[in-house]
């Protein structure tokens, strides 16, 4: 069977589209498909660009080489919605959304802590 073939892979966003919307591929439902390539791609760029934010002025502390930085993997906690997402500033991990800000800070922990 074939690969389905994302339209936007090449985005820098992509990654972040594909690891929360997992059933993009098979969605057979119009409304939902609609969904899928409308708010739920807005909820990807949003989430990338509060991950740029944090890790630009992280490099501008630190610089731009991950390698020289004290924390590798370094995660920070958005709010593209009224859900907490944790994501990595050094790679494109990230965490599903919570509710609270607690749950998401100890998921980026973890993540901090199985990248060293």
């Amino acid at each position: 069977m074939n690969e389905p073939v994302y339209l936007h892979a090449d985005e820098p966003w992509a990654a972040y589209y594909l690891a929360q919307n997992r059933n993009w591929a098979t969605e057979t439902n119009p409304m939902a498909r609609w969904k899928l390539g409308s708010s739920r791609k807005a909820l990807a760029i949003d989430t990338w660009r509060f991950r740029e934010a944090a890790r630009l002025e992280y490099a501008a502390d630190y610089g731009d080489d991950p390698g020289g930085w004290p924390e590798r993997h370094l995660t920070v906690v958005v709010h593209a919605t009224n859900k907490a997402t944790p994501v990595c500033i050094e790679c494109l991990w990230l965490d599903g959304d919570y509710w609270d800000d607690r749950g998401a800070r100890a998921a980026g922990r973890t993540h901090t802590l199985e990248s060293r």
